[in-house]
């Protein structure tokens, strides 16, 4: 029997650079679906991966969000979900907001996953490897952002 392990970032805030930092929006996502300010946004569809579902019920067009492990694709579409109401705000201001994200598992599951491919392959994916750096989460929102302040990933 092959142990199952969970990543989960139950929720992401934003608050903006400024000398009185204020929270300014929160978003949970779960197996039952996404809620932003309390606000229910998504209910799950329960027969397809509620990361997947998420994600094309957004429309979002990311060409590497496949590629994301699933703590990255959960970072992902929470930044998404926040920071989307931003976009005019964030627009042409690179350093607009400052990321902070904690977690307990670090980057676990795609650990585990990248040393049982070299277990049996011999090797493990360069693909996989990038994901076992718990931060890559903040890197992918950042990229798809344009977003260049600071950040913090906490474990």
């Amino acid at each position: 029997m092959k142990a199952r392990y969970r990543c989960s970032v139950p929720t992401l805030d934003v608050i903006p650079i400024s000398s009185e930092m204020r929270k300014v929006s929160s978003v949970t996502i779960t197996s039952k679906g996404a809620e932003r300010d309390g606000v229910k946004l998504y209910e799950a569809n329960e027969e397809i991966s509620i990361l997947i579902d998420l994600y094309r019920h957004l429309q979002i067009a990311h060409p590497k969000f496949h590629k994301m492990d699933r703590m990255s694709q959960l970072g992902f579409l929470s930044a998404h979900l926040l920071l989307d109401p931003l976009r005019d705000e964030l627009a042409g201001n690179d350093e607009a907001i400052a990321i902070l994200i904690a977690n307990s598992s670090s980057s676990l599951e795609t650990d585990r996953t990248y040393w049982e491919g070299v277990g049996v392959e011999g090797t493990g994916s360069p693909a996989r490897f990038v994901y076992t750096l718990p931060n890559i989460v903040i890197g992918e929102i950042c990229i798809y952002w344009k977003q260049y302040g600071e950040t913090q990933l906490l474990v």
